[in-house]
Formats: C-alpha cells, sequence, structure tokens
C-alpha cells in the first residue's frame, strides 16, 4: 500500500501537482484545521501563495467519532442523510452534536484569526486543502460555503481519499495522489500521523503569507 511519510511529505507531493498556481496573485489556499493546515502550509510555501483556513467540524457516528456523519461550520451545517438513517440515529444526538459543534468552531475560529477577518474569496481561485477525505461531508460542506462567496475556481487538493467518494465532490477541479476503492482511516496511509494542535495551526498561520 502506498503511503506518505508525513504530512509535509504529503504537502510537498501536492505542491508538484499544483505547480501551475505558483505566483498566482488570483489564488489562494484554505487549509481545514487541523492538519490540513500542515498540509497546506507546505504548498504555500512552495508556490508562494497566501494561506487561510476555513473551519470545519466534522460530526462523528454515535460509536465511531472518526467516522463523519456530517459537518459543521460557525454558521450552517449539512447532515448525510443516507448515513443517519443507516445508522439509526436519532434528532436528540444530532441536534446536540450540532449545537457542540458549532460552538467549537466559533470557539477555533476565535483563537486561530483573533481580529482576523477571514480573506474575501470572490473571483478568487481557491485551492482548498485537507490531510484526506474518508466520507467528504467535511470538504463538501466547506466547498458550500466557499461557493457562497462567488470564487472563479475551487481546486480540492487531498493527498489521499476513496475513489468513490471523489466521485461526488463538487469542485472544478481534484487533485488526489492516492485514491483507494476504500478508506476506512485516514492515518493508515501515513507513516506517521501525529496529532496536530490549535496552537500549532496558529503557528504557521502567523508564518505563512496573508
Amino acid at each position: 500500500m502506498d503511503v506518505f511519510e508525513n504530512r509535509i511529505d504529503a504537502g510537498n507531493q501536492l505542491a508538484e501537482k499544483l505547480i501551475k498556481y505558483k505566483d498566482k496573485k488570483d489564488t489562494i489556499i484554505l487549509g481545514i484545521p487541523r492538519g490540513g493546515v500542515e498540509v497546506a502550509f507546505v504548498i504555500s510555501q512552495k508556490l508562494n501563495l497566501p494561506l487561510s483556513v476555513i473551519i470545519i467540524k466534522k460530526i462523528g457516528a454515535p460509536n465511531n467519532p472518526e467516522f463523519a456523519i456530517g459537518a459543521v461550520s460557525t454558521k450552517i451545517f449539512h447532515l448525510n442523510n443516507k448515513l443517519t438513517k443507516e445508522f439509526n440515529i436519532g434528532k436528540e444526538f444530532l441536534n446536540k452534536e450540532i449545537n457542540l459543534k458549532q460552538k467549537e468552531a466559533k470557539e477555533r475560529q476565535d483563537f486561530l484569526l483573533g481580529d482576523k477577518k477571514l480573506p474575501s474569496l470572490k473571483n478568487k481561485n481557491v485551492i482548498l486543502v485537507d490531510d484526506g477525505i474518508a466520507t467528504g461531508e467535511t470538504i463538501n460542506l466547506a466547498i458550500n460555503i466557499i461557493k457562497k462567496e462567488l470564487p472563479n475556481k475551487i481546486i480540492v487538493a487531498v493527498p489521499v481519499a476513496d475513489v468513490n467518494i471523489l466521485q461526488q465532490i463538487n469542485a472544478d477541479e481534484i487533485i488526489c495522489i492516492i485514491k483507494p476503492n476504500y478508506l476506512g482511516s485516514i492515518s493508515e496511509f501515513y507513516q506517521e500521523f501525529l496529532p496536530f494542535e490549535d496552537f500549532e495551526v496558529k503557528t504557521l498561520l502567523k508564518n505563512a503569507r496573508s
């Protein structure tokens, strides 16, 4: 099985695939915290592009928090109704998780950005980066949020993603290096997949182009 050494290795490999966007003034990179920002930072450094974040929190299944059945931003949420029915997940659990995750998203955004506002994405090429896609819930919500700002183009760049889920990603361009037929855990495709904390994300954002 093909694997990445770590997120830095993944970012370097993705940067090679995105070289046509290097130094483009109409292009910006958005990383999805936490792990996605570590990958995105490498790409932004290699391509000399500004970096910011889009805050998304996944809603995990009751007995498997890493398996996304939906996702929230600070203002909106999206549920995979097929999965919630399949796992027979009740409204009480979903409402509680939505409220909790939206609160966490707002707190994370305030911590990471402080008084800074998210950059305008209008007429921009937006490269949206995460460290992998399993169910697609997080990335699809991020795409829906970005589309509301009328960008020129949305490019999803991820190291690894379930090949079947990739077909459900509504982006203008998708760059993905490893495409397994089934992806149970993103960590399986990394030799080193260490936890990445919010303070580390904040440090990267301080050191990145804006």
